[in-house]
């Protein structure tokens, strides 16, 4: 079940920056979940699945990446989540404006708030609010 926010809103990033992001995904349920496979929607992000077996209660990160390099204006990507349990699929989303010039001041946004629940769903994605650079 995805309960916390499942999108990501780096905000504004000069054009061809590079911004990372870590999500965690837990396991809410009673049973093993097999993560299958993590695909992004464009070549330009990537993902990083730490562990793709969770125990229940146990925990995983996914770290995504977003090349920025020849975007401009509003980008919106998606990352996909796959597991071994037929109703389990999580959807995370990139958000963010590319600017031409670097931005005056660096600054983070915080994560937006995009729930997506599904009662009979058992993963629990928690946003940390961590920006890896």
């Amino acid at each position: 079940k995805v309960e916390e926010p499942s999108s990501w809103d780096f905000g504004k990033a000069a054009a061809g920056q590079v911004v990372k992001h870590v999500f965690v995904l837990k396991n809410v349920s009673e049973s093993v979940i097999n993560i299958d496979a993590v695909t992004t929607s464009c070549g330009c992000t990537t993902s990083k699945l730490e562990k793709s077996v969770l125990k229940p209660n146990e925990e995983t990160t996914i770290e995504l990446q977003f090349n920025s390099k020849g975007f401009s204006g509003q980008v919106h990507k998606y990352v996909y989540v796959k597991t071994n349990a037929a109703d389990v699929f999580a959807a995370l989303s990139v958000d963010g404006k590319m600017l031409q010039k670097p931005p005056q001041e660096k600054s983070i946004a915080p994560a937006a708030v995009n729930p997506q629940q599904a009662d009979d769903s058992i993963l629990k994605l928690i946003v940390k609010g961590e920006v890896v650079k």
